[in-house]
């Protein structure tokens, strides 16, 4: 299936697209969604992806970042079945973008294998780093650490080396904006415990 990126994206109307065309896979299509999803183009150096699932919680969004596999899709799950009120809005990906001086995350028209894909925008409170691990380990990184796991996990387009000033420049404000942290954690509860816990400052 071949979309056009002119008029993608109605809930990000500062967000800029650099990509022509998407060239998407049937299956990572929700139905309907090329007709849902309304894409806006604009100043491309505001927004880039990020390989990440993306919640709503309390009306703000914390993403889940890690290369496949690792279990981003799983501590989604876990969110929405513990604790009351999470949505998730993207399985898979996400834009991330500077709107009004703040960053926010942007809902997309496809996914992974999670199929869920909601036209939805908040503002961005928590960048999770994931990380599979043996026991629950939970640390809040600095700006120049959460840069480089970011860095990773973004879309680079190489020839383009005004866009990639833009990308480095994106990273920064995102960094020196929002909490981020490095996350060891074992697929369960325990670990939803933990992670919200420190967000949020409550004890369960």
């Amino acid at each position: 299936m071949l979309v056009k990126a002119s008029h993608l994206f109605s809930k990000a109307p500062n967000t800029t697209f650099f990509i022509l065309l998407f060239i998407i896979a049937p299956e990572h299509m929700t139905q309907g969604s090329s007709v849902t999803y309304n894409v806006h183009s604009s100043k491309y150096q505001d927004s880039n992806f990020l390989h990440a699932s993306f919640i709503a919680f309390q009306n703000k969004a914390i993403l889940f970042s890690a290369p496949s596999g690792t279990g981003k899709s799983t501590q989604a799950d876990l969110w929405q079945k513990y604790v009351r009120g999470v949505e998730i809005i993207n399985g898979d990906r996400a834009i991330i973008g500077i709107e009004d001086n703040g960053v926010k995350a942007y809902g997309l028209p496809f996914c992974g294998t999670s199929k869920i894909t909601l036209n939805q925008s908040f503002n961005l409170s928590t960048i999770v780093i994931l990380r599979q691990g043996k026991i629950n380990k939970l640390i809040e990184l600095a700006a120049k650490d959460g840069y480089k796991y970011l860095y990773s996990q973004v879309n680079w387009i190489g020839w383009d080396k005004k866009l990639q000033i833009n990308i480095l420049d994106l990273l920064e404000k995102v960094v020196n904006s929002i909490k981020i942290y490095y996350f060891e954690c074992l697929p369960e509860q325990s670990a939803v415990k933990m992670l919200k816990t420190m967000i949020t400052k409550e004890r369960w």
